[in-house]
């Protein structure tokens, strides 16, 4: 017997498992009807509206779920009451394919059935397409419209063979019918080894022989008594979940989060990190690093503090035995350098990137559409064990403090870079500009800004190739503007090794639009338009080229700083306009 039906007896197991499979049968009923009803317009050759025929009995079921809640066990009622969620949101949605996040994870094929493909390629409609790309749920390129004219050529042979006549509509309905069957599958398939699911359309008219006497497929309305009963168990259910395990964040919030790959502890830091980004100003956002919510591991202390930075170096003297201080007020400045180096120690010791953070994640998955959850991302640790060339394995997160968006739909993911580094310019310059107050300063502030969002961008990674680590490593040394003029030229085999220059392109493919307007969309969906005017000839100082990599003068090394911090200010600044939109 599994641990999570432990404290319950066989017979209640035995409920359970059958409650399973009439919930199943139950929704598969209503799958059925789809096609024959146009998506539960009306009865066939009639014009009765069914839409509260099968609304009725999803509310019966949401009832029975509730009147049996005491005696199935917790891990039924959870997953049950979570399809159920998911099956309301496709019932009630008008558009198509109308599904959940978690149901295109499950069976990414439901996509093709999106009218953004009918308006890609559509002449007449594609200019309208392009206009209003970003509106539309799903990302479609040549490549992807090709995929999915394959699929409908594979599937009218497979009806064909079959002796069925295609029609679109019957294989929408087929495919929904898959993702149920994959959906019970997943969830119950381990809890109830015995259980079979079938993807197969049944009569919708067919009566259960174990249906349950209150359950009438032939009621035409709910009266309102029972309306109210209904609404009376649902508010209940909702008071049970929010006195729950999960009580920290709303009902609502809870459902919107079961349609992603969140555990509850995921949930709570997503929720407290929304409502924190809610609450800050500009110049707060504009300043905010994720280091400074960072706790350390070994010591479940903050790894941050003022006292750490905000001392002034003294010496002791020998005959009094008290503090001198031979340098007064090296203030703010010397802090920012000792909080730089730190952090790059820390950052090795414990496995930490502030553009890979839980906060860094958060923030593009808001901000950046091609990134967002409604597109199928979700946010993950990132694998931490890599294997060296030399066969030795080493472990690079070994405290989970590293993240990555991944998609069931890509077979990479995306991790969080800085566009320009502050290391190789202070490697490299350090002998200009020490000793140079106003080079110092503007190092200083490059610095604070070094780890906020609007110096962060995402690139793809797969297993063994990463884009971020090409970029470092490359003849560009992670200046953005070399990288940006080689990707608008075509030219990434001269900043990035071969493997990482084919997933790039992949990336810009599969993501963003094609031909001349690839850029334009790289451009405005990273929302770098208004801080780059000519992506072509845009430089971090003049002169600036693959051949001249480090500024080799002052005045050069001031332009760096001064253009790189303008940079990230004016990113910072859309970014935070795009967040609140979407927080408030």
């Amino acid at each position: 017997m599994m641990n999570c039906f432990k404290g319950h007896s066989s017979e209640e197991i035995k409920k359970a498992e059958n409650t399973v499979a009439f919930f199943f049968d139950s929704l598969r009923r209503i799958v059925s009807a789809e096609e024959s009803t146009r998506h539960y317009t009306c009865f066939p050759e009639t014009d009765i509206d069914c839409k509260d025929y099968f609304r009725m009995y999803i509310d019966h079921l949401s009832v029975l779920l509730n009147e049996w809640d005491q005696s199935l066990p917790l891990i039924v009622m959870f997953k049950l009451d979570r399809i159920l969620w998911e099956f309301n949101y496709f019932f009630n949605c008008y558009d198509i394919p109308g599904v959940c996040g978690r149901w295109i994870k499950l069976d990414p094929k439901l996509e093709y059935f999106d009218v953004a493909y009918d308006m890609f390629g559509d002449p007449e409609e594609r200019p309208l397409f392009e206009e209003n790309r970003q509106r539309f749920r799903v990302f479609v390129t040549e490549y992807r419209f090709a995929k999915r004219n394959e699929y409908f050529s594979d599937i009218k042979r497979e009806y064909e063979a079959a002796g069925t006549k295609f029609s679109r509509r019957k294989a929408y309905r087929d495919e929904l019918l898959r993702v149920l069957k994959i959906a019970f599958e997943l969830d119950f398939a381990k809890l109830f080894p015995n259980l079979e699911f079938s993807d197969k359309p049944c009569d919708y008219k067919q009566e259960f022989d174990d249906e349950p006497e209150f359950i009438n497929m032939y009621i035409p309305s709910i009266p309102p008594e029972r309306r109210k009963e209904i609404d009376k168990i649902l508010r209940a259910s909702e008071e049970r979940i929010k006195n729950g395990d999960v009580h920290f964040i709303s009902f609502e919030e809870f459902k919107e989060c079961m349609e992603h790959k969140m555990d509850e502890y995921v949930m709570k830091r997503f929720y407290e990190a929304k409502e924190k980004f809610k609450n800050m100003s500009l110049e707060e956002f504009k300043s905010y690093c994720p280091t400074d919510d960072l706790i350390d591991p070994r010591t479940g202390k903050k790894a941050f503090v003022d006292s750490l930075f905000n001392w002034e170096p003294f010496l002791i003297d020998p005959k009094t035995g008290k503090k001198v201080y031979p340098q007064k007020s090296c203030g703010e400045q010397l802090a920012v350098r000792r909080r730089y180096y730190h952090y790059r120690k820390l950052a090795r010791e414990i496995g930490y990137d502030a553009d890979s953070s839980y906060e860094a994640m958060i923030i593009a998955q808001l901000v950046f559409p091609f990134a967002s959850r409604e597109n199928g991302w979700y946010i993950a640790e990132q694998e931490g064990i890599v294997t060296m060339k030399s066969g030795r394995q080493i472990d690079i997160n070994p405290h989970g403090l590293k993240y990555e968006l991944r998609n069931e739909r890509f077979d990479f993911s995306l991790r969080g870079d800085t566009m320009n580094s502050v290391a190789t310019t202070l490697e490299a310059c350090s002998h200009l500009i020490n000793g140079d107050n106003e080079l110092e300063k503007l190092r200083d502030k490059f610095i604070t800004r070094y780890h906020t969002f609007g110096n962060f961008m995402l690139f793809p990674y797969k297993k063994g190739v990463s884009v971020n680590s090409a970029r470092g490593i490359g003849k560009a040394k992670d200046y953005f503007d070399l990288f940006l003029t080689a990707v608008t030229n075509g030219t990434l085999e001269d900043i990035l090794n071969d493997e990482a220059a084919q997933l790039l392109s992949e990336y810009m493919e599969f993501i963003f639009s094609n031909g001349d307007s690839k850029m334009k969309d790289f451009m405005r969906l990273n929302l770098l338009e208004r801080c780059i005017d000519d992506k072509c000839s845009y430089k971090l100082w003049e002169g600036h080229s693959l051949d001249n990599i480090c500024p080799e003068t002052k005045d050069q090394v001031k332009e760096f700083f001064t253009k790189a911090i303008r940079l990230i200010e004016t990113r910072s600044e859309d970014i935070y306009k795009n967040l609140k939109g979407e927080l408030c």
